[in-house]
């Protein structure tokens, strides 16, 4: 018995998500933590400013890709009460 080459109809290609890369506010804390061992460690002013800069950059980022949830402009009514 043979199978077809293509056994599945596929509508759409398929995508691929890499989940290795860390999203903007996990390399935030990371920025904070390398923020904190340079510190630590008695690192020179060049060290901090590079680091302060990568911590100002990402929060940016942070700021920028944050959505603010939005309130419905229709009444609810469940909470008319006339």
């Amino acid at each position: 018995m043979t199978t077809p080459a293509f056994p599945i109809p596929r509508p759409a290609p398929e995508q691929v998500l890499d989940l290795t890369d860390p999203n903007p506010l996990q390399a935030l804390a990371t920025a904070y933590a390398d923020r904190l061992a340079a510190i630590g460690s008695g690192a020179g002013s060049a060290e901090l400013d590079s680091n302060e800069q990568r911590i100002r950059d990402l929060e940016r980022t942070c700021r920028s890709t944050y959505v603010p949830a939005r309130r419905a402009t229709v009444p609810d009514p469940a909470l008319f009460l006339g």
